[in-house]
């Protein structure tokens, strides 16, 4: 592809309690940082937001996720993807990359980094020790048997994270990252794997704990530039103690330029109505649009690149 250009995006969208780490006794914990300002914010790590992008993917779009297979021998058994399966029949390979180990006399180790990559979703208010109290009441009592208890670590908050690709790695390998050496599929199949999966993205959610929760966005920022930086990482933050989204670290992304052409120019918004709290004032700086139109803009640019 003579023209790069990378798919950049930030999002903002409001949820509960994401992804929890190992917990101590009855104790589930969320994951957590603390920052230098002595506050604890909750995240969702990349890992947990492409397990829910996976399973939409398949879900919605038949993405072929029988791309796994245990290797190795007794206990020592890795899962790792099928030798013999290239990002040809695995939209999951060519976006998300791979990593297929053998034995030395067998050959190479074949790596495909990921092409599309996503942020951990950090909280972007602090926690504040929530936490919700279980007991199993209703079924013990049943059989005239004792409460079983556990206590969860509980957040509602907005979060942010981003998305970056390189759409002119879509649908391509080098040489040493197949047994097929290089690989390049069909325009109109590029376009259609990156257009499926930003659908998902507007429309994701995630199952956990017999919640649904909704992570599509309630604002998106991005387009398709040049250069592949995450611009929007770490400049989606709201003023302390509100729900304003603070547009100057917004605005100061936007005054970037890269490889000559303005990010600003290159960029548009999308926002629901009613979730931020100055939202007049958003509208009016980034001229935002409808969230489904931002999408439907954005999957026709990239249907353009590829020339489809």
């Amino acid at each position: 592809m003579k023209n790069k250009r990378a798919l950049i995006l930030g999002v903002i969208f409001e949820s509960t309690s994401l992804n929890y780490g190992e917990g101590i006794g009855n104790v589930s914990e969320l994951k957590k940082v603390i920052r230098g300002n002595g506050e604890t914010y909750s995240y969702a790590s990349r890992q947990s937001i492409l397990y829910s992008i996976r399973e939409m993917l398949a879900e919605e779009f038949d993405w072929n996720l029988d791309t796994v297979v245990p290797t190795g021998s007794g206990e020592n058994k890795v899962v790792q993807f099928k030798r013999d399966v290239s990002i040809k029949e695995s939209e999951e390979m060519d976006l998300f990359g791979y990593m297929k180990t053998v034995k030395k006399e067998e050959g190479n180790t074949l790596k495909r980094p990921g092409v599309v990559r996503i942020n951990h979703a950090y909280a972007m208010e602090p926690y504040r020790g929530d936490m919700d109290y279980l007991t199993n009441m209703g079924m013990a009592s049943r059989c005239d048997a004792s409460n079983n208890i556990a206590n969860i670590e509980n957040q509602h908050s907005l979060y942010s994270y981003t998305i970056s690709a390189d759409l002119s790695r879509i649908g391509v390998t080098r040489e040493d990252e197949d047994i097929e050496g290089e690989i390049e599929i069909e325009n109109e199949e590029k376009a259609k794997r990156i257009n499926e999966f930003l659908e998902v993205v507007k429309l994701l959610k995630r199952e956990i704990r017999g919640r649904t929760e909704n992570m599509s966005p309630a604002f998106v920022i991005g387009g398709l530039y040049p250069v592949a930086n995450p611009y929007f990482d770490g400049r989606l933050k709201l003023i302390p103690g509100t729900k304003k989204l603070d547009l100057r670290p917004i605005n100061d992304a936007l005054s970037l330029k890269a490889k000559g052409e303005s990010i600003k120019d290159l960029t548009s918004a999308g926002i629901v109505s009613g979730v931020l709290d100055n939202e007049e004032d958003i509208t009016k700086e980034l001229s935002t649009v409808t969230v489904e139109e931002f999408f439907e803009n954005l999957k026709k640019e990239v249907s353009k690149y590829y020339g489809v």
